[in-house]
């Protein structure tokens, strides 16, 4: 394993993996070399993706910062938003978007975005507004809404 490779947690195998660069913006993957690769092996030993951002050990403040906040601030001005977590099963999304309801520090990104809101509206005297609000999980393969 070279600098920035991390092992920890469970599944160490996937875990040591992956490293996020210290751009926070793309992520190296290991590729193990296969036995098979013969006298001369010229698989490629590492692959690498680019993001628009990667958060590591992220607080959920953090997360609301970097992931919810702008899409917030548009829909005060009117513009539509939407906000996607997608996922395997047991990565956290509902923990992202709904938080732990014993922490105020650990509100999830539906209740920030509220609570953003709302303090906004709090703030415009000058406007009327309507606030509608959809929200849907799957969860099994069933919709919910």
């Amino acid at each position: 394993m070279g600098a920035g490779w991390s092992r920890r947690g469970a599944g160490e195998e996937a875990a040591g993996a992956f490293a996020v660069e210290p751009d926070m913006k793309t992520v190296a993957a290991a590729l193990p070399k296969s036995a098979k690769g013969g006298a001369v092996n010229n698989q490629n030993v590492q692959a690498t993706f680019k993001f628009d951002n990667c958060l590591v050990d992220a607080s959920q403040e953090e997360v609301y910062t970097a992931c919810a906040e702008g899409v917030v601030d548009g829909v005060l001005e009117g513009i539509n938003g939407t906000i996607f977590a997608y996922g395997q099963t047991g990565s956290g999304k509902t923990f992202t978007m709904s938080g732990d309801n014993s922490s105020y520090v650990q509100r999830g990104i539906i209740p920030r975005a509220a609570h953003h809101i709302f303090r906004e509206i709090e703030s415009r005297v000058d406007r009327a507004v309507t606030v509608r609000v959809s929200s849907l999980a799957t969860y099994n393969e069933e919709p919910y809404d």
